[in-house]
């Protein structure tokens, strides 16, 4: 196994699946399933999924976490678990 420095861009890229899996739990759908694989790729590359509007706030704004267009600052895992989205 290679020695890079990868390990914190590859843990961002998690946070990013999450976001959509979790729009895929609430909508049915994965993101951009509207459009052909070429396409989805090309809206991935330009913007984040829409976040559903039934969502909550706190909801939105876990996703909107998820979603930072720049991997440097979109926020870690441990830091997400403290997220007001996910306190009970």
């Amino acid at each position: 196994m290679a020695n890079d420095n990868s390990t914190d861009l590859n843990h961002t890229v998690d946070i990013w699946s999450l976001g959509c899996t979790i729009i895929e739990m609430l909508t049915g759908k994965p993101p951009w399933s509207e459009y052909e694989r070429a396409a989805a790729m090309f809206k991935v590359i330009r913007s984040a999924p829409p976040i559903p509007e039934t969502l909550s706030a706190e909801g939105k704004d876990f996703l909107q976490c998820c979603f930072c267009r720049q991997p440097a600052e979109r926020p870690s895992a441990a830091m997400l678990l403290e997220h007001a989205f996910l306190q009970i």
